[in-house]
């Protein structure tokens, strides 16, 4: 099974005190930092995906909550891509997994779905006081807006409350 604590012992091994401080003023970010390339973090991603895949939604989204709660940008980072990797697991009502997965206590195995709609949801991650959680509120959105507009002024409203963001969002 993934070990989350291993990654970051790798990350923390690979990572450049010279190369933290710099990306830490870089991306204007509170969090800390490991100083490791992202290639680094996608590397990672690969070789997990190899050695310990994951097959179940339920532990996606516990070990994806875990990387958000993590004080560590790469750590979260590889949250990031550990969703898009396993993205085939998850479900519509999945968008921003970290309060899906509170709400629902999946990450502790509770039982039971979301008792808000994904609109809602997304409204209320658009706000959170997690970086990563209100960048991936806007992105659910920007696959739909490609098949059609029913989103658009939802994106626009989320967008123009992060135009102000401190974090590199690209």
């Amino acid at each position: 099974m993934l070990d989350l604590d291993h990654v970051a012992r790798l990350f923390a091994l690979d990572g450049s005190a010279e190369r933290a401080p710099r990306q830490k003023s870089y991306l204007k970010s509170d969090l800390d930092f490991f100083g490791v390339a992202v290639p680094v973090v996608r590397g990672a991603i690969k070789c997990e995906a190899r050695e310990n895949p994951i097959s179940e939604r339920a532990v996606l989204i516990q070990k994806s909550v875990e990387c958000f709660d993590s004080t560590y940008f790469e750590m979260q980072l590889f949250g990031v891509f550990l969703l898009d990797r396993y993205s085939g697991l998850l479900e519509p009502e999945d968008a921003g997994t970290r309060r899906s997965a509170e709400q629902a206590g999946w990450a502790s195995g509770g039982q039971g779905k979301p008792s808000t709609s994904v609109g809602e949801m997304l409204d209320a991650w658009s706000t959170d006081e997690n970086f990563w959680v209100r960048r991936y509120s806007i992105l659910v959105l920007m696959a739909g807006l490609v098949r059609d507009e029913k989103y658009w002024e939802r994106f626009v409203r989320y967008a123009d409350s992060m135009i102000e963001e401190k974090e590199f969002f690209i």
